[in-house]
């Protein structure tokens, strides 16, 4: 537990740079949030936000040459990789507490979502969050940042991408969607994400290159 720690550690002190530009970040959104007065579309922003972040700590890992750091500190490769895994995801977490709290709040027109609507829409979040960061880590730790920088975006673009082909060619499609993953218990997706996070990070320690 203590390397797993110090890993952390390491990996948050490595985000240090991108303190006040993810502040300022996180400030616009919310000035966003509370004009448009998102409810709880914004657990589903947060996990859109949250995902492109995953890449902060490789891009000022690869940046600053830190290899040789993570390499003296005494852990093996699977717990640094866990540590990103964890810190990525405490990122989300904070990130959707906040965008929550606004959300809850109401926003300028001083309203918010019935209970149910939060119900539904957090686990989503979760699964969506975990879909996205899912493919992003792996692909990173097998070929590194500069490497495959645009899978920081991809699996977003994706994603986007099918939901508007489906909301515009096939609406109903889309409804029936949200209409079954309403009638789901909410435990069903928390378990879906979780198995997702849990599938990439071994493929992540099966396939990470050195490096990274």
């Amino acid at each position: 537990m203590t390397g797993l720690s110090a890993a952390m550690r390491l990996d948050l002190w490595v985000l240090r740079p991108y303190v006040r530009q993810l502040g300022a970040f996180v400030v616009a959104m919310l000035i966003f949030g509370f004009f448009t007065g998102w409810g709880s579309n914004g657990l589903i922003i947060a996990a859109i936000y949250a995902a492109p972040l995953a890449s902060y700590p490789f891009a000022a890992s690869e940046k600053s040459r830190l290899e040789t750091m993570y390499a003296s500190l005494p852990v093996d490769r699977p717990t640094l990789i866990l540590s990103r895994y964890l810190v990525t995801t405490g990122i989300w977490v904070g990130l959707t507490a906040a965008f929550a709290a606004l959300g809850l709040m109401g926003g300028l027109r001083g309203t918010t979502d019935e209970p149910q609507a939060w119900a539904m829409l957090l686990p989503l979040a979760a699964l969506l969050y975990a879909v996205l960061v899912g493919i992003q880590l792996p692909v990173m730790y097998r070929y590194g940042y500069t490497s495959s920088r645009m899978f920081a975006y991809l699996p977003l673009l994706l994603v986007a991408a099918v939901i508007g082909f489906a909301g515009a060619v096939a609406p109903k499609f889309l409804e029936g969607f949200f209409l079954g993953w309403a009638a789901l218990p909410s435990w069903f997706g928390w378990l879906v994400a979780a198995g997702l996070l849990v599938a990439s990070y071994f493929v992540s320690v099966r396939t990470a290159r050195l490096s990274g």
